[in-house]
């Protein structure tokens, strides 16, 4: 069986299920903080941008995944695309945690929905 709510990055592991309220909600809140990349062009020189969407980044992190989160960016510099690239990994198993659910989903539908069901085709839905 698949462990779709363990995210694997930098030799760390979190626990994250998307199908949890209270998840979804931190998840949720903290994609505000990209709100602010927008402005990351108010700031002058190049430099300080970067480190600005770094910090962005890292708060994200850390609103999702809690302080723990810090450790991910531990040995890493104020670099955007290195940080693109773990963001990137992070949506990567959002994703697969939600076609999971899909598939569930599809699976019970197709196991208790009259007419879904192999052996129930010509029976009504309602």
């Amino acid at each position: 069986m698949n462990d779709f709510c363990t995210w694997e990055i930098n030799g760390l592991k979190f626990k994250l299920d998307m199908e949890d309220a209270d998840t979804a909600e931190r998840y949720q809140k903290a994609a505000e903080h990209f709100e602010k990349l927008d402005k990351t062009d108010e700031i002058s020189g190049m430099a300080d941008q970067i480190r600005r969407e770094c910090e962005i980044f890292r708060m994200f992190f850390i609103d999702v995944l809690g302080k723990d989160a810090e450790k991910i960016f531990k040995d890493m510099p104020d670099n955007t695309r290195l940080y693109y690239d773990v963001y990137d990994s992070f949506l990567k198993f959002v994703h697969k945690q939600k076609v999971a659910a899909a598939c569930r989903w599809l699976d019970l539908t197709k196991k208790y929905v009259p007419g879904m069901r192999e052996d129930t085709k010509n029976e009504s839905t309602i």
